[in-house]
């Protein structure tokens, strides 16, 4: 009686380490994704703010 239970948890503990890692490594993938974003967020604002100054340089000009 209780060696099958015992065989069913050890399954189910093994199949939740498998998922787990799984779970762990989108996480991470998550994290790398974010970083990214954040950098290109940045970079955007910077661009953004670039080209207003220009634009209105443009316009002191005329």
């Amino acid at each position: 009686i209780v060696a099958p239970k015992r065989k069913k948890l050890e399954e189910a503990e093994a199949e939740l380490k498998i998922q787990m890692e799984k779970l762990n490594k989108k996480r991470s993938e998550l994290l790398e994704i974010r970083r990214k974003l954040e950098l290109l967020q940045n970079q955007l604002t910077q661009k953004l703010t670039k080209k207003k100054q220009l634009e209105e340089s443009i316009n002191m000009t005329e």
